[in-house]
């Protein structure tokens, strides 16, 4: 389960001097067209799992001790965009690698998974960056194409800078409703709050600070209701003049709450990812 939660992410010109004389930036994020963007994510989980959590404690009232889990995903992709033709800039989207590994305290070897390896994805990014779907290559079934395609909508949607310039300790907040696709199932719906802070604008790169918090309610046919929680913190760095985030960290802990029959399970997870991406132009 924390898997699924844990699958759970591409602003500007400024001269320098402007820049320092005004104390202050307009942001706004784009993909740049004839570029290449290479990125690689790192998510860490850490989770409990508790069976038969009562309503007055997080402990087990059957008596059943908790599941420790642990897993480890390396994602490396691609994107190649062409010419900006009416607006619209098309790309296309390489996977070139996404290993997960995951162990419990069950026992047993842990279980590492293969994913989308040379899947290759064809869309166009609109002036904001925002990405729609043409088609997918590669060996992935109809439920999988079905979960790429609403996992890349939802991570295409770019950060809505203000209009406004932003000054040092200026902030903004961005509220994003999101849906987690599960192959073959409804989708988990939840609502993503982040406050940006700016703290600092050095050598052509602004540094933000962010704090995030997310809620969860739904029900799954299988699962039952499902309701989450959780909060986590961050930084971020964008590359001014290229218009685009180069760095991402965040760390996050969650409290997801399934009722399963009669029976109520808790999961509580640590989450940390980082998002490194690199730009060069054709």
């Amino acid at each position: 389960m924390s898997n699924k939660i844990g699958f759970l992410i591409l602003g500007l010109t400024m001269i320098s001097s402007l820049i320092l004389a005004q104390e202050s930036v307009i942001f706004k994020q784009s993909v740049l067209p004839n570029s290449i963007y290479k990125s690689s994510m790192q998510t860490v989980i850490d989770s409990e799992t508790i069976f038969g959590v009562d309503s007055t404690s997080e402990n087990s009232s059957l008596g059943m001790e908790p599941i420790l889990s642990n897993g480890l995903t390396l994602m490396f992709y691609s994107i190649s965009s062409g010419e900006n033709f009416e607006g619209k800039i098309p790309a296309v989207m390489e996977y070139d690698s996404l290993v997960s590994q995951q162990s419990t305290g069950m026992g047993g070897e842990p279980m590492e998974m293969v994913l989308f390896k040379g899947t290759k994805i064809y869309g166009n990014f609109d002036e904001m960056s925002s990405f729609s779907l043409d088609s997918i290559v590669g060996d992935v079934d109809e439920n999988m194409r079905a979960t790429l395609a609403e996992t890349l909508k939802q991570f295409s949607k770019s950060i809505l800078f203000p209009e406004d310039p932003i000054k040092i300790g200026g902030e903004f907040s961005q509220e994003i409703p999101f849906s987690i696709p599960l192959p073959g199932k409804s989708p988990m719906e939840m609502k993503i709050k982040t406050i940006y802070t700016l703290t600092e604008i050095k050598e052509g790169m602004a540094y933000f600070d962010l704090v995030q918090e997310y809620i969860m309610e739904s029900q799954l046919d299988e699962l039952g209701d499902m309701k989450m929680t959780g909060a986590g913190n961050g930084t971020l760095e964008f590359d001014i003049e290229n218009n685009y985030t180069t760095i991402m960290e965040t760390t996050s802990k969650s409290e997801l709450l399934m009722k399963v029959g009669e029976m109520n399970v808790l999961n509580k997870s640590n989450t940390k990812i980082k998002i490194i991406t690199e730009l060069t132009r054709k």
